[in-house]
């Protein structure tokens, strides 16, 4: 009898352990490989791409996070860099925080950005119940994030002002704080 429990806890020890200690060497190992090899991917992308070969970009991976370190022309570019870097299977986010524009042609992208929201702000048959649509709403380009400010007539146009500058390109990010007002207008 004693020989039958001793066999049975074996047998328990093996079915139990050995295929726990298995999967904990895997996983270990698994996340350095996984991220070195991921930033590899990420760098060969970026540097055979015709546009951003010509910058010399940093790539880290931490925990499959990408970190992207240099300088590039314009917003395009940074937009670029982070949609290719995030394409790649295993990137669970782009941290480009670390990646900056040359101070010239991000403020020329910037003031494009704006006037070409406020042409549209002027022809859009959507803000014609305001009477001075550029005077009632707003608007600032700052490093490709679009600041949205003012009053607006109603929810339609606050959407409609929204989906205009997230077409545009070198748009990042929008703050849109615009309020709804009964009369907008000055």
């Amino acid at each position: 009898m004693n020989g039958i429990v001793k066999w049975c806890f074996t047998l328990l020890f093996v079915m139990l352990f050995i295929p726990l200690s298995f999967a904990i060497t895997e996983g270990s190992g698994e996340k350095k490989i996984s991220d070195a090899k991921i930033a590899r991917q990420v760098r060969s992308k970026l540097q055979s791409d015709k546009i951003l070969d010509a910058f010399t970009l940093q790539v880290k991976a931490k925990h499959g996070v990408i970190y992207l370190k240099g300088k590039v022309d314009t917003h395009v570019e940074l937009e670029r860099a982070t949609r290719l870097t995030a394409g790649i299977k295993g990137v669970k986010k782009v941290d480009t925080s670390q990646l900056k524009l040359s101070n010239t042609e991000a403020a020329n992208e910037d003031r494009l950005i704006t006037a070409k929201l406020e042409r549209f702000l002027k022809e859009s048959e959507h803000f014609s119940s305001l009477p001075h649509p550029v005077a009632a709403i707003k608007i600032q380009t700052k490093k490709g994030i679009v600041y949205l400010s003012g009053a607006v007539s109603n929810q339609q146009q606050k959407n409609e002002l929204q989906r205009q500058a997230e077409s545009l390109p070198g748009v990042i990010r929008i703050e849109n704080d615009l309020e709804i007002a009964a009369d907008p207008g000055y």
